[in-house]
């Protein structure tokens, strides 16, 4: 501060710089402030009023007088508060930051809002962002800080206040996998399901979901672990997920895993024919199934035999749908065929099928002992002296030859023991 004109006195000239909070005082000399010119000392926060009392000493006799006052104006203006609290879902549409206060300057006030993706910067103006209330756009997916700089403009006098970094924090969240495929058996009950390497920021919770088809739709199954164990057998294709959600501040969000598949090697069951009956050294028909099986998997087949039913042997090479039994069969015979799906690599058995070769054996008898006639005379009636035994039913037809080679030709009507 300095005179912009001169004073004049006719003594000696003394001068006194005073200060006021207001016009009207009250007035207070400053310390050592005595000089034709004033450096107001840093830090004024208030409207300060200075003036300065010249006093003229003249052969003893002082007299004073007061200059005109000037004032020192403050641009005021207060720190910006903003409203914290604010979470979103990724993706979401953040609410609308307001300031709570800090709006009011002395001067002409002008807005800038500025973001960071970090609470220590860099800062970054918003462009168009110069309200006194900020609605970011929807659409975040990481964490992001907000400030507002509020200016208050003077007489081209521009002082600033800088509000504190908030938070827009977003709930974010990493549904992680679900574990690898499976292929089961049909019935089976799949091995457990685990989510694994997902991560979220809030408090973490899991759905465990259920379809029968990849697209769904999905039907809650009331698991909330991270792990899930089917309680029972499945009989066809089964898909899982897992909605992994994320708690923060009150703010609820979810994402879903991958849908995760337990294949089922479904098949029909094979149909066979039951109890072929052969006679003893005849050649069998071959064995074949009534129904072929169907498999979501790659059928093989391999057949055994057994004369009891309680030791099976293996037949090598005979892995065909069909079985031909060799000619000259002699006894009872029955036949086991095993037929597997491979899906996968996991090998699942169908229901086995179990042919019986029965061989019907006789036992011709014995016939009385040979006669001797005179030429032209009756011979006596032949006979069994043990009857013939079979397990079916039994018939009769007598032959006679002119030798024990033959030609043997049929008896008309001689189909009696």
């Amino acid at each position: 501060l300095e005179f912009s004109v001169g004073y004049q006195t006719s003594g000696t000239p003394d001068l006194q710089w005073e200060s006021a909070p207001t016009p009207g005082g009250p007035w207070v000399s400053i310390p050592e402030a005595t000089g034709a010119t004033y450096d107001p000392p840093l830090g004024i926060t208030d409207n300060t009023y200075f003036r300065v009392v010249v006093t003229s000493t003249l052969f003893g006799t002082p007299c004073t007088a007061t200059t005109n006052v000037v004032v020192i104006e403050v641009n005021y203006i207060d720190q910006p508060i903003i409203g914290t609290g604010h979470v979103v879902c990724e993706g979401g549409d953040p609410n609308e930051l307001v300031v709570l206060s800090g709006t009011e300057a002395f001067g002409d006030v002008s807005f800038q809002w500025q973001s960071a993706t970090n609470e220590s910067g860099p800062w970054f103006n918003i462009l168009g962002a110069t309200a006194s209330s900020y609605d970011p756009p929807p659409g975040l997916f990481n964490d992001t800080w907000y400030r507002l700089i509020v200016t208050s403009n003077a007489e081209d006098v521009e002082c600033f206040q800088i509000s504190e970094p908030v938070l827009v924090d977003v709930n974010s969240i990493g549904p992680g996998l679900l574990t690898s495929p499976q292929t089961i058996c049909a019935g089976e009950i799949p091995d457990s399901f685990e989510v694994q390497f997902e991560s979220v920021d809030g408090v973490i919770g899991y759905a465990w979901f259920v379809s029968n088809a990849v697209t769904g739709p999905f039907a809650p199954v009331g698991s909330n672990q991270d792990t899930y164990a089917p309680p029972g057998g499945l009989s066809e294709d089964t898909f899982y997920q897992v909605e992994i959600s994320s708690t923060l501040n009150g703010v609820l969000c979810s994402e879903w895993t991958n849908v995760m598949e337990v294949m089922v090697n479904n098949f029909t069951p094979p149909i066979g024919q039951g109890v072929q009956n052969v006679c003893a050294g005849d050649d069998p028909m071959p064995l074949e199934l009534l129904e072929m099986p169907t498999s979501d998997g790659v059928l093989s087949y391999q057949w055994f035999i057994s004369s009891d039913q309680v030791v099976w042997t293996i037949i090598d090479g005979a892995n065909a749908a069909t079985y031909d039994p060799p000619s000259g069969v002699l006894q009872d015979a029955w036949y086991l065929v095993d037929i597997q799906s491979e899906l996968n690599g996991v090998v699942c058995s169908l229901p086995s099928v179990v042919f019986e070769v029965n061989v019907d054996s006789i036992d011709a008898g014995n016939l009385s002992a040979d006669a001797e006639i005179c030429f032209g005379g009756d011979p006596s009636s032949l006979f069994f002296i043990d009857n013939p035994t079979a397990e079916g039913s039994l018939s009769y037809q007598w032959q006679s030859a002119p030798s024990l080679s033959g030609p043997w030709v049929d008896i008309p009507g001689a189909t009696a023991l």
